[in-house]
């Protein structure tokens, strides 16, 4: 049972287009050398289960699975990289790869507009010398 318009999550096919999107994201940040290091199966950046969770997050995950953990145990409202304490290349650069892998799978133009600008609000908790007090 729906209420309400469809969110973002429903209009991107759901579970299964979130795993194809955060596939794809972690695979281009892998494939960065700035920021392979933070997202290799090493550093616990494989499988896409945390970003997984952002995603979910971003695109507006129906409230029933609210709060839910990831795989690494944090509630899905935490940014997956919180304590990588990136810089601000880094995080610029993850959300360029973000950016191209939303317009990559056809996402429309304010769709790709409302995940930027909640990615841009998770800006403080990531970025080095930016963690609110």
């Amino acid at each position: 049972m729906t209420y309400g318009p469809p969110t973002l999550f429903d209009r991107l096919g759901g579970a299964p287009a979130l795993a194809a999107l955060a596939g794809a994201l972690l695979a281009r940040l892998q494939g960065e050398p700035e920021l392979a290091h933070l997202f290799s199966p090493a550093a616990g950046g494989g499988p896409a289960g945390p970003l997984h969770g952002v995603l979910a997050v971003a695109l507006g995950r129906p409230a029933a699975m609210a709060g839910m953990t990831g795989m690494d145990g944090m509630t899905a409202t935490q940014p997956a990289v919180d304590d990588r304490h990136l810089t601000h290349r880094q995080f610029c650069l993850f959300a360029a790869h973000l950016l191209d892998v939303l317009t990559d799978a056809g996402t429309a133009e304010d769709d790709v507009a409302t995940v930027m600008t909640w990615v841009h609000t998770a800006r403080p908790a990531v970025v080095a010398g930016e963690r609110p007090a």
